[in-house]
């Protein structure tokens, strides 16, 4: 399955920056998200360290006035 998306995105002309990504296993139903499928599966511990790792943090004046963006979606 790995090797099938690194294919798509290969297929996509993704440049090599975008080829170098980490790659995280998750069941959403089961409640876990693990890096390494030799691991315990519980808990989202390795998702979110791998997003704090590879996001770069905003670009942000602390000075600056607060401001503030709320969207609501809702849906019956």
């Amino acid at each position: 399955m790995e090797s099938e998306i690194f294919d798509l995105f290969c297929n996509l002309d993704a440049s090599d920056a975008q080829l170098e990504y980490p790659t995280i296993y998750a069941a959403a139903k089961e409640g876990w998200a693990i890096a390494d499928l030799d691991a315990e599966r519980s808990g989202v511990a390795d998702l979110l360290d791998t997003i704090a790792e590879v996001i770069p943090a905003p670009d942000v004046d602390v000075d600056d006035d607060f401001r503030m963006l709320i969207t609501q979606t809702e849906a019956n």
